[in-house]
């Protein structure tokens, strides 16, 4: 609705739309989902997902935010997967360093979690 200056309509925004979900096709592909809680230093924070070829098909480097969770999506072609994840200090993601932690998840069953 468009707002009068003179007053005589309410000015209020639109509602803000849902957000899509992520939907893969899992028939032809394999939707991997990686739940990270990032620790007190999660700039040192990565991970890669190579395909049986060796090739890196999905990464992610670096977190802007301490303690945080993010929660990253993507479809991936069938094939055989590695997940490495590292941290450049090498302290790990828990413990002396904050309480961090890794969930991944290909088509929706729990693959590897990983706190040190």
């Amino acid at each position: 609705q468009a707002c009068n200056c003179d007053g005589s309509s309410p000015c209020t925004a639109p509602p803000t739309p849902a957000p899509t979900p992520f939907v893969c096709d899992t028939s032809v592909d394999v939707q991997l989902d990686v739940n990270l809680l990032t620790d007190l230093y999660p700039g040192e924070t990565s991970w890669t997902v190579t395909n049986s070829n060796g090739d890196e098909v999905a990464s992610s480097r670096g977190y802007p935010s301490r303690e945080t969770q993010y929660n990253d999506q993507r479809c991936l072609a069938s094939d055989e997967y590695t997940f490495t994840i590292n941290d450049t200090y090498g302290d790990g993601l828990c413990c002396r360093a904050g309480e961090g932690n890794c969930d991944v998840y290909f088509n929706g069953e729990l693959c590897g979690s990983f706190s040190r």
